[in-house]
């Protein structure tokens, strides 16, 4: 799996229990690290707060904070809310606090020391979890639904109900105006953030569905194009009608992950084979024959 650093400089990638951090976009080696198997699991998510001085490292068992300059770990944290179940998934709330996805619900936890701020309690395990800008709070995927999560509160709710398994990819444009959603029931789902009695939900823009589950997503909206992971290879997208225009066939294994940089040129994505992809977006669009800024 992959995760860029806010501003662009470094990238992440993460296999079973081995951790790199490259520059970019020179893509020169930092540092790696490889985590205990036995004490932290198989690595199952990566993120990077505001800042780029710590990143956190989701396992199986247990969450990692590491310094983002040496790989060195810095905290491991306990098994975040035991009665939330083991985690999946990690991502920073603007405000620096930690929200761990797990099997029983989201964790909200003080990096600093470890602390469980608070728990929102779901009804399935958390499969990805996405910021969403302007909202104060960050989307989870869950069974059949996604839910909003407050970043200052203790409060959550069902904000889009569509898909007909878990939800495993999330993805948000800058502006917070749209989502982009994929999961185990082979859909790529367009959603537009509509507000409403003074909140907001998510109304469905339009739905694609292919032969695979739908592993990852990024919407690249400069470029009107939504990139979606799979077994394979990458599907590309058009973001206005939802039609299926190219697709980037890389190996015969799934596509685990996908992040674009900040801004918004280049694609990298991670494969269960230990293969990688790298591309320019306007390179992809002019290839399918959409051009910038054509929604």
């Amino acid at each position: 799996m992959v995760a860029v650093a806010p501003d662009g400089s470094r990238v992440a990638a993460a296999g079973v229990s081995r951790v790199a951090m490259y520059s970019w976009p020179q893509a020169t080696k930092l540092w790696s690290t490889r985590l205990s198997v036995e004490k932290t699991g198989e690595i199952l998510g990566l993120a990077f707060p505001p800042g780029t001085d710590v990143r956190a490292v989701a396992g199986a068992i247990r969450v990692c904070l590491l310094d983002a300059a040496t790989g060195a770990v810095l905290r491991e944290l306990p098994r975040p809310g035991s009665r939330r179940g083991y985690p999946r998934v990690v991502s920073f709330g603007p405000n620096g606090l930690l929200f761990v996805g797990a099997t029983g619900g989201v964790v909200v936890v003080d990096p600093r020391t470890g602390d469980t701020v608070w728990e929102a309690a779901l009804d399935s395990s958390v499969g990805v979890l996405e910021p969403l800008k302007d909202s104060n709070g960050t989307l989870c995927g869950v069974w059949q639904d996604i839910v909003w999560v407050s970043h200052s509160k203790r409060a959550w709710r069902t904000v889009a109900t569509g898909h007909l398994d878990k939800v495993r990819a999330l993805d948000s444009s800058a502006d917070g105006r749209w989502v982009v959603s994929g999961g185990w029931d082979r859909r790529v789902c367009l959603w537009r953030v509509v507000p409403s009695n003074g909140e907001f939900r998510l109304r469905l823009v339009w739905s694609w569905r292919g032969r695979n589950a739908i592993t990852s997503v990024v919407y690249a909206e400069r470029y009107g194009l939504v990139f979606a992971g799979t077994y394979g290879g990458v599907l590309v997208l058009h973001a206005a009608t939802g039609r299926k225009i190219g697709e980037l066939a890389v190996a015969a294994s799934w596509c685990m992950s996908l992040a674009l940089t900040p801004d918004g040129e280049t694609l990298i994505g991670a494969f269960t084979s230990l293969g990688s992809l790298t591309c320019e977006v306007a390179a992809v669009a002019k290839e399918v024959g959409v051009h910038r800024g054509r929604q």
